[in-house]
């Protein structure tokens, strides 16, 4: 698997780039998970659970979070994206930061320009 950098995380693991049944993700080394009826859980030897799907700003417009964008948010600690608004027919930028829990944050408080 391709490895795009070290795991924000965990001290040993490696960001892969993971092919879905509809999209990639990026996911830890040390992650790894089963499926259970329509649900993926993590498996029980797991010592990290981050994951960023590659569609998780669809929600704001955003269609893919690309392994460039994945590289710099592992190297730098953020990356700045482009994000839409549909009800504003506008686009803005935002910086995403890693999440445990979610795989990304959106850092809706600070203002950036383009």
């Amino acid at each position: 698997m391709k490895s795009l950098g070290k795991c924000p995380f965990c001290q040993d693991g490696q960001i892969e780039v993971r092919e879905g049944e509809t999209s990639k993700s990026y996911a830890c080394s040390n992650a790894r998970w089963t499926k259970e009826y329509d649900f993926w859980e993590l498996t029980k030897d797991s010592t990290c659970s981050f994951s960023v799907n590659q569609r998780a700003l669809l929600r704001w417009n955003k269609k893919s979070f690309s392994e460039k964008e994945m590289r710099a948010m592992l190297s730098s600690g953020e990356t700045k994206v482009r994000l839409y608004s549909g009800a504003k027919k506008t686009e803005y930028f935002k910086y995403v930061v890693p999440n445990l829990e979610f795989g990304l944050e959106v850092l809706w408080d600070v203002d950036i320009d383009a």
